[in-house]
């Protein structure tokens, strides 16, 4: 099922680069307004022109979201009234994080050694999830993290 955007006003973090311009694109695709939110603006302002030579609509705004001020501007800009929770944690994903972080030689292991697909996921892969939760299509759905994960969270 192919989730319609349309009116909707989205703000992508992280929305420069990876699954943040992943996300951003598809969902301008579907219908959606999009605000462009991230501290590298040169890729933000990139992802921006590429929804709008593709037709939709977006605009790029400079933000960092470790800076409640930029982040408060940035929702006031979009006239929300709630922001959607943060990301979903297990402890196998929190052990990963904090052995890359800590042990440096890790950073070479590929991860698609970890992932029982046999391949890292794809960022239109998780944007393809994210449209879908922010269309009236999972209306149904409360209280439930959808992990997009190819597996990792299960072995």
């Amino acid at each position: 099922m192919t989730p319609d955007l349309a009116g909707k006003g989205i703000i992508a973090t992280g929305g420069a680069s990876g699954i943040g311009r992943a996300a951003s694109l598809l969902m301008a695709s579907k219908g959606a307004r999009v605000v462009v939110a991230d501290i590298d603006v040169a890729g933000g302002e990139a992802t921006a022109t590429a929804i709008f030579r593709q037709g939709g609509e977006a605009v790029f705004v400079p933000c960092d979201v470790t800076v409640a001020a930029q982040v408060d501007r940035e929702v006031k800009a979009m006239r929300l009234s709630a922001v959607m929770p943060g990301a979903f944690h297990t402890p196998t994903t929190r052990f990963w994080a904090d052995a890359f972080v800590r042990l440096p030689f890790l950073r070479g292991i590929s991860l698609k050694m970890m992932q029982p697909p046999g391949r890292t996921g794809r960022p239109e892969e998780v944007a393809e999830a994210t449209a879908w939760l922010c269309s009236d299509s999972s209306s149904f759905v409360t209280g439930h993290a959808l992990v997009v994960d190819g597996g990792m969270t299960a072995v």
